[in-house]
């Protein structure tokens, strides 16, 4: 056993020392030469092993965007776990191929010879010259060609085997550490619900920003560790700590967008009756927080954007509206801290219909995912309350409360009800997620004068050792005692029997009664979600806790702090520094009254059209059309806004960057001709990824053209281009879709996907063979017709073997010279993997079977696959007019 190492050294060496005196005695044989001749060869070689290494270079760039794709994902197989061994096959195919070309021109002394020999010129002298320069080149590149091959195959075999190795090392390499990143990407993600379908899940889809295409894997694994391609060729982040978080996201089942991508989520349940005012609870709740959050270096983003722009804008008017009494709304804070952190505060709006007509219950939502409940009470739904009111000047309207005034407690009633079943809470068990009970309307002064903030604080400083020096107990108590006041001692021991946390809060989302064009003076609707929050480790909790000491309850005015409204002042300066008018507006319209903000918010406008008009007038149209948008609303600025974009996407399809020319002439609309000029840009970029060798991009562009110029015409013919580059499925040419089903060199082998018509084998019950048949007949004739000149030069003719039938040895006949053909059953196994994979594609002519060109079991009768991908070598009479054709045909590439 000892002697076989030393035994494979003694062989390694001897094979060496081989190719040193081979290299030794070569050496010596041109040192003998004559200097000429040892001058041309050595030329030769030097040229040669420059060729050599060019090859490789020149393999490898032709071959630099094929990336083995990973099925039914949309990405492909990241560089070391397939791509690189999938792209080294066509490497070093094609480098073998390039060794033998003489055309090039480039440090080719053949190259050069060829084209001097193909150079025409009406100069008889000229000509003459040449052939001076041309003859010695030849047989310098004659010499070339031979070094290039010999050498050149012997290198390219051995870097293939070198590349191979090192992929394979590699390969195991991050076949070791993908677990790791994957670890760390599992610690990292947070459980996210869907707000449309409710499904749970950790890993959301990722929308490639280019392509619009959805990934519902996008992980570190076979695809990448930090990031993986996307079919398109957008290199996309797949996992957290290379920035994944920054595409944009959508639920993996119902593909509806999210609010935030891998944040926590803190979700909370809104229950109230009709007339409880939760919508305007939720507009105070809204404005306050996201005004102080942002004060406080926090980013809050409301999604979805227009159900928080109407909470606004009732807050602003004082214009309130109910909201859906049937289905269930979801409104997100998407907070996003300065290291990167983002965690989400979501509030289910349930209505009371929901709760009463059993859809609550089967809405997976209801105890998964809840990390608190927030239970809003009317109390003008009680009478006593109503009466008392009236009593001191403040008359409650009609509609503000329910025909039944149990409505309020029935709705708690209900809710407890649903949330015990769905919990399958046991009967001496209690619920430990925290309840806030709110008192809505508590600015009334029947309500404001038993648990206002002053009258808490009153209750407080008369006994501060009674409520263990906490005024949140003053505040808790007076609260629970005022429902118990007013008849509903009922809800609250159904409330402390289930929930064991419990608490009691006032409230006025409004501040004041109703009033049409008033805005809201709010107070207490931060501190119940503050409460919750501070039952749970949120990172937010902190600006709750922090926004709901800048609120009291005499007026808006006084609610926020000094700090935060310096702040924002600061913020709208910058951007007007900044030349960012419409922000600038926005901020000093939301400091309302706050020093000189809104006399600020008017001259803003102004400053923004003068500047806009400069930024036009000096063809700065990107500028320009930013600025008067913002403004579209002043004078003739949507005009102006409108002009300049189109005059800005004429700039860019000069500069030749097309996608964001595309971008401009899409935002117009109907303006001027820029639907024409839309479609004249898509093309463009269309032919350029074309020319760029992106296919499948260009694929897609002219497939969005529809018959726009001879966008079709270009899909046809971008079918070779997509075979190299690697697409095997469904590929468009002539009228049907096509698949590969094998690649010869610079060859294809396609069938149609689908049946494309229904024929007989031969027009009558006769002996036949494929040679004489009415089917070969057609398909070379009325079936070639339906391809243009240019795809019928890239159909080749060849020589089609037709072997007899295996099972009963019916002879084929002579072979024959065809453009399109039928498969035979030999090529029908061999290049199909299973039954299965036989059966075409629905979508085309429905058969029961389809045709082979073997004939059956005698020759009245042709071969056949049946419905289920199965071969028949008896096959069917050749007059059988229910047989399905798939032609094929190899197309040149």
């Amino acid at each position: 056993m000892d002697s076989m190492p030393s035994a494979v050294a003694e062989h390694v060496s001897i094979f060496f020392s081989w190719i040193k005196n081979a290299w030794n005695m070569s050496v010596h044989f041109v040192n003998i030469l004559p200097p000429v001749v040892r001058f041309i060869i050595h030329a030769a070689f030097y040229l040669s092993i420059l060729g050599i290494i060019l090859t490789q270079i020149r393999a490898m760039f032709f071959n630099r965007d094929k990336w083995k794709e990973k099925y039914n994902s949309g990405l492909t197989f990241s560089y070391f776990r397939g791509t690189g061994q999938y792209q080294r096959r066509y490497i070093y195919r094609d480098a073998h191929n390039f060794l033998s070309d003489r055309t090039w021109l480039l440090l080719s002394a053949a190259g050069v010879a060829y084209h001097l020999g193909i150079y025409e010129s009406d100069s008889k002298l000229r000509l003459f010259l040449l052939s001076f320069i041309h003859i010695p080149l030849t047989v310098i590149g004659f010499i070339e060609m031979v070094f290039r091959v010999v050498f050149g195959t012997i290198y390219l075999w051995i870097a293939s085997i070198i590349h191979g190795l090192l992929l394979i090392i590699l390969k195991i390499v991050t076949l070791i550490v993908t677990p790791f990143f994957n670890l760390i990407d599992k610690a990292k993600r947070n459980e996210q619900h869907c707000t449309y379908c409710y499904r749970s899940f950790k890993v959301p889809g990722y929308v490639c920003p280019s392509c619009g295409k959805i990934h519902k894997d996008l992980v570190p694994g076979d695809t990448g560790i930090l990031t993986a391609r996307c079919g398109c060729g957008k290199f996309l982040p797949c996992s957290l700590i290379s920035g994944r978080s920054r595409l944009e996201s959508v639920c993996p089942e119902c593909e509806k967008p999210l609010a935030a991508t891998g944040a926590r989520e803190f979700t909370l349940q809104l229950i109230g009756g009709d007339t409880s005012g939760k919508s305007a609870f939720l507009a105070s709740f809204q404005h306050l927080y996201r005004m102080t959050g942002n004060a406080d270096n926090v980013k809050i983003e409301p999604f979805p954007k227009e159900e928080f722009d109407a909470l606004e804008k009732m807050f602003m008017t004082g214009n309130t509206s109910e909201s859906s009494k049937t289905s269930i709304v979801t409104y997100s804070m998407v907070h996003k801290y300065e290291d990167g952190f983002k965690d989400t505060l979501v509030v289910y709006d349930v209505p009371d219909e929901v709760l009463i007509s059993g859809v609550y219950e089967q809405n997976p939502l209801n105890f998964g995912y809840t990390d608190g409940v927030l239970i809003i009470i009317d109390p003008t739904t009680i009478k006593a309350v109503r009466n008392e009111s009236e009593k001191n000047g403040q008359m409650i309207p009609d509609n503000s409360f329910a025909d039944n005034e149990a409505n309020a407690e029935d709705v708690i009633i209900e809710f407890i009800q649903q949330f015990s079943r769905l919990s399958n809470r046991s009967s001496n068990k209690m619920i430990k997620i925290p309840v806030a009970v709110i008192i809505n309307k508590a600015d009334l002064k029947a309500v404001k004068n038993k648990i206002g903030l002053r009258a808490i604080e009153k209750m407080y400083q008369s006994n501060p050792a009674k409520f263990n020096d906490d005024i949140n107990i003053a505040r808790n108590t007076a609260c629970r005692n005022y429902m118990i006041s007013i008849g509903m001692a009922n809800t609250i021991n159904n409330l402390e029997s289930v929930f064991s946390k419990v608490q009691y809060f006032p409230s006025s989302a409004m501040g004041h009664m109703a009033e049409e064009g008033t805005p809201f003076s709010p107070f207490g609707v931060i501190e119940p979600i503050g409460w919750i929050a501070s039952q749970n480790n949120v990172r937010f909790k902190d600006i709750l806790a922090a926004s709901s000491k800048i609120v009291g309850e005499d007026s808006f005015e006084d609610v926020l702090t000094a700090k935060a409204l310096l702040e924002r002042y600061k913020k709208a300066e910058k951007f007007l520094s900044d030349r960012e008018f419409g922000k600038a507006y926005d901020e000093f319209m939301r400091l309302g009254n706050y020093r000189d903000a809104q006399e600020r918010a008017k001259t803003v406008t102004a400053q923004c059209y003068s500047y806009a008009k400069r930024m036009f007038e000096g063809n700065n149209f990107e500028e320009a059309a930013k600025q008067f948008t913002a403004i579209k609303d002043y004078k003739d600025s949507a005009d102006y806004a409108a002009e300049s974009l189109y005059q800005y996407g004429k700039i860019l399809v000069n500069e030749g960057k097309y996608k964001r020319a595309c971008d401009c002439f899409k935002r117009l609309g109907n303006y001027k001709d820029t639907h024409s000029k839309y479609l004249e840009v898509r093309y463009l970029i269309a032919k350029k990824e074309a020319e760029q060798g992106n296919p499948k991009v260009a694929l897609d562009e002219y497939n969005k053209l529809g018959d726009y110029k001879d966008a079709k015409q270009n899909v046809r013919l971008l079918f070779p281009k997509l075979i190299k580059n690697g697409e095997r499925r469904n590929l468009a040419f002539g009228k049907y879709k096509w698949r590969v089903i094998r690649v010869d060199k610079d060859m294809a082998l396609v069938i149609t996907e689908t049946v494309i018509c229904q024929k007989a084998y031969n027009d009558t019950l006769t002996g036949i063979t494929w040679r004489d048949s009415s089917v070969r007949k057609f398909l070379n004739t009325d079936f070639l017709c339906d391809f243009d000149d240019r795809e019928k030069r890239m159909i080749f003719s060849t020589m089609i073997s037709n072997n007899g039938n295996p099972e009963y040895g019916t002879s084929g006949g002579e072979n024959t010279v065809d453009a399109v053909f039928l498969l035979s059953d030999s090529e029908m196994r061999t290049l199909f993997s299973s039954d299965q994979d036989r059966i075409p594609k629905e979508g085309g002519i429905k058969a029961e079977w389809c045709w082979l060109r073997t004939p059956g079991g005698n020759n009245s009768y042709a071969a056949i696959v049946d419905s289920k991908g199965a071969i028949s070598d008896g096959g069917n009479t050749v007059n059988n007019r229910n047989g399905g054709l798939r032609p094929a045909m190899w197309i040149i590439l």
